[in-house]
């Protein structure tokens, strides 16, 4: 077998012995010496071997949690010999892929190649450190583990389709007995013989009445159609001189509505019109007079404030504030004077601008404007009127005008309503003449009744003798079945006893190999219940010389001598049952709890075990042991290329 990359185990490939007998196999853990044997790679061995035939470790570890730090794949190669014929079986992960003699197979097909399953593997061929055996389990695990490995459970389901069978023959036997009932139920439904007779002579009376009622209202059909015909004839003659008075009088408002229209085009012909762009300027020169007019006011109105401020001046000062000299009254005077003069001809010409004037003659073009405005917006809105009065007078004309057309043309073609009716009524032909005929042609529907009737009973009554005899032919298998049903699960709990004894025999053997001559052990298995179930389960019973109960029941020591005995021989329980037999067989760390003296009796159990089975039978140990039944030993030493493993000698 080589292993890469497998837990501590980088590169290794190992030769398992062929030797039959007992092997050791030890660690060395040179990497950390105070480990001892503690993590040299002796379980790795067993843990690649396992997950290379089934891809999960002992305890079901995923191969994540089994590679070697900081690498990313493992390789198990094995290469195995199976009735003679060497195979090789290589799985590689993550991903994980499964090659057989080089060709990628399922686990499935692999499993059935092996001859065992994992479950049945751990506990026949590999005994992994830690993993539970079967007296680790509860009671009902051990009888699922049980049915697994031994595959008992094909009674279990071979009861579980009788039910399914009882079931649907139940189901069967229900709708047989419905379909019975609806046989008899249309049987009863069967109207008698006398009583059809009956219907006959009853029918032949009212088709005789029927008959006699049918000739009466074809002679009243008859009638009331004439009637109808003189009738419609004068509503035709009626309808063609309504129609010519409508039209005349349609022609006639046709000639009003056209006078209408004519005035109103005169109307509005002769509303006023307006000039507006006239009256727009006159306001807009106005308007630029008054303003040049109130900005030469400005300009003037300013002009005499600058030429009045130096009178207060010349009023009030004596001296001249320049040049410190008297100033004199005439020059006072003179000044003053020229100071009234500008002042009086500022103010004429201020009179002259008359910019009250102007604003009142603006104001007046304004409001000849907004009248004129409102005298458009009146004759506008006469104009829409009118306008809109002429279209509606037009729509009228053009309407007046479609109804008197189509009105001519109704005359002209003659379209009479009640031409068509007339026609109609005419062609009818009277619907009791056919009804007549029909009625004579009729035949009695009992006297085919009384005929098909006999027919149906005999036909029913021979589908419900054929109903009853498949009833009871199925009732016969639903006994068959019923008696399976329970009986496939007595079988099953037969084959689990002879199983159980013949473990116990397994038990006892390995027992008194581990020193325990005077204990015997009980196997406990399933039992039925009154209510016809299976209680599944097996218990554990021990007897010692002096007491009697569960194996957990004893020391540490005495268990786990229990422990394995039971675990021996239900391992070979499992490859004669699986018609497998594995020359390879697996301890791995099984003297926990045990004695100087209960390991050698462990030690010399399986040497015995290995000699009468023809086995290579290693165990695993994390020190030497002072043994001499050992046929060769073997170690797994680990230093910094990782672990290796070595035989040492015989």
């Amino acid at each position: 077998m080589i292993v890469t990359n497998f837990r501590s185990i980088k590169n290794e490939c190992v030769v398992f012995s062929n030797t039959e007998g007992l092997i050791l196999l030890s660690g060395v853990n040179k990497c950390e010496p105070r480990l001892g044997a503690n993590g040299s790679g002796k379980s790795s061995l067993w843990q690649a071997l396992c997950w290379c035939l089934y891809g999960s470790g002992v305890k079901g570890e995923r191969i994540s949690s089994l590679l070697t730090w900081g690498e990313k794949q493992a390789e198990v190669l094995l290469e195995i010999l199976i009735n003679g014929k060497s195979h090789t079986i290589y799985r590689t992960g993550p991903p994980v892929k499964i090659e057989v003699d080089g060709k990628e197979k399922k686990q499935e097909w692999l499993d059935e190649f092996l001859g065992l399953t994992k479950e049945r593997f751990i506990h026949s061929v590999l005994f992994g450190q830690g993993a539970p055996l079967l007296p680790d389990k509860t009671i009902p695990e051990r009888g699922e583990l049980l049915d697994e490995v031994l595959q008992l459970n094909i009674w279990e389901e071979a009861a579980k389709r009788a039910g399914k069978k009882c079931t649907d023959l139940e189901k069967e036997i229900s709708n047989k007995e419905g379909m019975l009932k609806f046989v008899e139920g249309q049987l009863s439904q069967i109207p008698s013989e006398k009583y059809i007779q009956a219907q006959i002579e009853h029918w032949e009376g009212i088709h005789q009445i029927e008959l006699e009622s049918i000739n009466t209202k074809l002679t009243q059909w008859s009638e009331s159609r004439d009637s109808q015909l003189a009738d419609l004839e004068n509503q035709m003659n009626q309808w063609k001189d309504e129609k010519s008075g409508e039209l005349e009088a349609k022609l006639q408002e046709i000639q009003n509505l056209e006078k209408e229209l004519e005035l109103l085009n005169a109307q509005l012909e002769d509303t006023p019109k307006h000039d507006t762009k006239k009256i727009d300027k006159q306001v807009k020169d106005n308007e630029s007079k008054l303003i040049k007019l109130q900005s030469r006011y400005t300009e003037l109105d300013t002009e005499r404030r600058l030429v009045i401020k130096p009178r207060d001046f010349w009023t009030k000062n004596n001296v001249c504030p320049t040049c410190l000299n008297p100033i004199t009254d005439d020059i006072k005077q003179q000044h003053l004077c020229a100071i009234d003069t500008k002042e009086q001809e500022i103010s004429t010409e201020l009179d002259k601008l008359k910019i009250e004037d102007a604003k009142n003659e603006l104001e007046q073009s304004r409001q000849a404007q907004k009248f004129i405005l409102a005298s458009i917006t009146e004759v506008a809105e006469q104009r829409r009127n009118a306008e809109n009065n002429i279209k509606r007078l037009d729509s009228q004309i053009t309407a007046s005008i479609s109804v008197a057309e189509k009105m001519g043309r109704e005359l002209e073609t003659n379209q009479n309503p009640y031409a068509k009716q007339f026609e109609k009524l005419a062609a009818t032909v009277n619907p009791y003449s056919e009804q007549l005929e029909l009625a004579r042609k009729r035949k009695n529907p009992y006297t085919d009744l009384l005929e098909s009737n006999k027919k149906l009973r005999e036909q029913l009554e021979g589908e419900q003798e054929i109903i009853t005899t498949a009833i009871n032919q199925v009732k016969q298998s639903l006994i068959s079945a019923e008696y399976w049903k329970h009986g496939f699960k007595r079988i099953r709990l037969y084959f689990v006893n002879q199983i159980l004894a013949a473990l116990q025999i397994e038990i006892q053997g390995a027992m008194s190999a581990l020193g325990l001559d005077s204990w015997t052990v009980k196997l406990a298995t399933e039992s039925m219940t009154k209510s016809e179930t299976v209680k599944l389960g097996v218990q554990i019973l021990i007897k010692s010389p002096v007491a009697e109960g569960e194996w957990t029941s004893w020391s540490g020591g005495e268990s786990q001598r229990l422990r394995l005995g039971i675990a021996m021989g239900f391992g070979s329980l499992i490859q004669r049952a699986a018609g497998c037999f594995w020359n390879l067989e697996a301890w791995d760390e099984p003297g926990q709890h045990l004695s100087e003296q209960g390991m050698e009796d462990l030690l010399e159990a399986l040497r015995y075990r290995a000699e009468a089975l023809k086995k290579s039978i290693y165990v695993t140990h994390h020190s030497a042991l002072i043994y001499s039944g050992f046929t060769e030993i073997w170690t797994a030493v680990k230093d910094e290329g990782g672990s290796r493993i070595i035989c040492i000698g015989d």
